[in-house]
């Protein structure tokens, strides 16, 4: 029987977060930000006549978290492809801000690529709302002759 169970996670879950980091070729995820601030995963459990076994199927937390200043942005909220549509990344996000409630933030802002629709879909139903929109830019060394 399968179950999905959302906790807390922590540095001894990193193997399992880059794992669903990598199946988005968008994130910036490293494992250091376990301990830098609130992170939620969910995970699916399944239960066999020998124990059973589980799997890390969607993650999210903060790329930048202050008690101090009440400020948060969310970040590396992502689901493995094989399990989306299913709203766990909704569970997840919601957690995740009740969580930085508790803990006395007041603005609470993440990033979202405007073409992805899905996730824009979800934040606009948890109350998000645009305030600005950015481009990226990388800088690249030019090489020297």
């Amino acid at each position: 029987e399968k179950s999905f169970e959302l906790a807390r996670l922590g540095e001894a879950d990193a193997t399992a977060a880059l794992a669903v980091a990598s199946s988005n070729p968008s994130s910036w995820f490293e494992p250091h930000v376990l301990s830098e601030g609130p992170y939620f995963g969910i995970w699916e459990r399944q239960a066999t006549r020998s124990g059973g076994n589980q799997r890390l199927v969607s993650m999210g937390g903060t790329h930048v978290f202050s008690q101090r200043y009440a400020v948060a942005a969310l970040g590396n909220i992502t689901t493995d492809p094989r399990y989306r549509r299913r709203g766990l990344a909704r569970v997840l996000t919601a957690r995740l801000c009740l969580e930085l409630l508790c803990f006395g933030v007041e603005v609470i802002s993440l990033n979202v690529a405007s073409d992805n629709c899905a996730a824009l879909g979800l934040y606009q139903a948890l109350g998000f709302n645009t305030v600005l929109e950015f481009e990226e830019s990388q800088l690249r060394p030019k090489s020297v002759a």
